[in-house]
Protein backbone atom coordinates (compact mmCIF):
# COMPACT_ATOMS: atom_id res chain seq x y z
CA UNK A 1 0.00 0.00 0.00
CA UNK A 2 1.22 3.21 -0.77
CA UNK A 3 1.25 6.07 1.34
CA UNK A 4 -0.59 8.48 -0.85
CA UNK A 5 -2.97 7.16 -4.29
CA UNK A 6 -4.01 9.57 -6.12
CA UNK A 7 -7.72 10.24 -5.99
CA UNK A 8 -10.13 8.07 -7.08
CA UNK A 9 -12.58 9.46 -9.23
CA UNK A 10 -16.42 8.84 -10.94
CA UNK A 11 -19.20 10.35 -12.95
CA UNK A 12 -22.46 10.17 -13.76
CA UNK A 13 -22.82 6.38 -15.12
CA UNK A 14 -21.16 5.22 -11.89
CA UNK A 15 -23.68 7.37 -9.88
CA UNK A 16 -26.60 6.60 -11.44
CA UNK A 17 -26.61 2.96 -12.18
CA UNK A 18 -26.07 0.81 -9.06
CA UNK A 19 -26.39 -2.45 -9.87
CA UNK A 20 -27.39 -5.73 -7.38
CA UNK A 21 -23.96 -6.76 -7.26
CA UNK A 22 -22.62 -3.35 -5.58
CA UNK A 23 -25.52 -3.03 -3.40
CA UNK A 24 -24.30 -7.29 -2.29
CA UNK A 25 -21.47 -4.80 -0.98
CA UNK A 26 -23.15 -2.52 1.56
CA UNK A 27 -24.06 -2.71 5.05
CA UNK A 28 -27.21 -2.57 6.67
CA UNK A 29 -26.43 1.00 7.42
CA UNK A 30 -25.42 1.88 4.20
CA UNK A 31 -28.40 0.66 2.35
CA UNK A 32 -31.03 2.36 5.52
CA UNK A 33 -28.34 5.98 4.77
CA UNK A 34 -28.56 5.97 1.47
CA UNK A 35 -33.10 4.81 1.38
CA UNK A 36 -33.54 7.86 3.84
CA UNK A 37 -32.37 10.46 1.17
CA UNK A 38 -34.92 12.84 -0.19
CA UNK A 39 -35.38 11.13 -3.41
CA UNK A 40 -35.07 8.14 -5.88
CA UNK A 41 -31.68 9.93 -7.76
CA UNK A 42 -30.40 10.69 -4.38
CA UNK A 43 -31.15 7.67 -3.24
CA UNK A 44 -29.27 5.74 -6.01
CA UNK A 45 -26.04 8.45 -5.84
CA UNK A 46 -25.78 7.22 -2.36
CA UNK A 47 -25.65 3.46 -2.66
CA UNK A 48 -23.33 4.06 -5.67
CA UNK A 49 -20.94 6.45 -3.36
CA UNK A 50 -21.01 3.83 -0.33
CA UNK A 51 -19.99 1.06 -2.91
CA UNK A 52 -17.90 2.83 -4.77
CA UNK A 53 -15.62 3.76 -0.97
CA UNK A 54 -15.90 0.07 -0.40
CA UNK A 55 -14.39 -0.97 -3.54
CA UNK A 56 -11.81 1.90 -3.58
CA UNK A 57 -10.82 1.35 0.30
CA UNK A 58 -10.54 -2.59 -0.83
CA UNK A 59 -8.55 -2.24 -3.24
CA UNK A 60 -5.81 0.28 -0.81
CA UNK A 61 -5.96 -2.43 1.52
CA UNK A 62 -6.11 -5.34 -0.35
CA UNK A 63 -8.99 -7.13 1.90
CA UNK A 64 -12.80 -7.88 0.75
CA UNK A 65 -14.92 -5.12 0.10
CA UNK A 66 -17.88 -6.72 1.76
CA UNK A 67 -15.64 -7.02 5.35
CA UNK A 68 -14.96 -3.42 5.66
CA UNK A 69 -16.15 -2.15 8.79
CA UNK A 70 -16.88 1.73 9.54
CA UNK A 71 -17.16 3.19 12.37
CA UNK A 72 -17.93 7.25 13.08
CA UNK A 73 -14.96 9.47 14.05
CA UNK A 74 -14.91 13.31 15.03
CA UNK A 75 -17.51 14.87 13.62
CA UNK A 76 -19.75 11.61 12.43
CA UNK A 77 -17.00 11.18 9.63
CA UNK A 78 -16.58 7.69 8.38
CA UNK A 79 -13.37 5.85 9.25
CA UNK A 80 -11.79 2.55 9.16
CA UNK A 81 -10.37 2.19 12.86
CA UNK A 82 -6.92 2.63 14.87
CA UNK A 83 -4.40 1.98 12.96
CA UNK A 84 -6.18 1.98 9.38
CA UNK A 85 -5.67 4.51 6.46
CA UNK A 86 -7.36 7.86 6.53
CA UNK A 87 -9.78 8.52 3.59
CA UNK A 88 -12.04 11.48 2.35
CA UNK A 89 -14.86 10.92 -0.13
CA UNK A 90 -16.68 14.02 -1.69
CA UNK A 91 -19.55 14.39 -4.61
CA UNK A 92 -21.48 16.34 -5.61
CA UNK A 93 -24.11 16.12 -8.68
CA UNK A 94 -22.69 13.69 -11.00
CA UNK A 95 -19.24 14.02 -9.41
CA UNK A 96 -17.49 11.51 -6.90
CA UNK A 97 -14.09 11.37 -5.83
CA UNK A 98 -12.03 9.27 -2.84
CA UNK A 99 -8.67 10.26 -1.73
CA UNK A 100 -6.84 7.51 0.96
CA UNK A 101 -3.42 7.99 2.55
CA UNK A 102 -1.53 6.47 5.80
CA UNK A 103 0.03 9.97 6.57
CA UNK A 104 -2.77 11.03 8.20
CA UNK A 105 -5.85 13.13 7.91
CA UNK A 106 -6.69 13.85 4.35
CA UNK A 107 -9.58 15.91 3.61
CA UNK A 108 -11.00 16.32 -0.23
CA UNK A 109 -13.93 18.37 -1.53
CA UNK A 110 -15.90 17.96 -5.13
CA UNK A 111 -17.75 20.90 -6.28
CA UNK A 112 -19.77 20.99 -9.60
Amino acid sequence: MLPWAPPWQAGSAALSDVDDGALTLLSTDERRAAHRKATPLLQRRALASYALRRLVLSAALGAPARELVFQRGRGGKPELGEGAPHFSVSHAGDLWACAVTTSGPVGLDVED
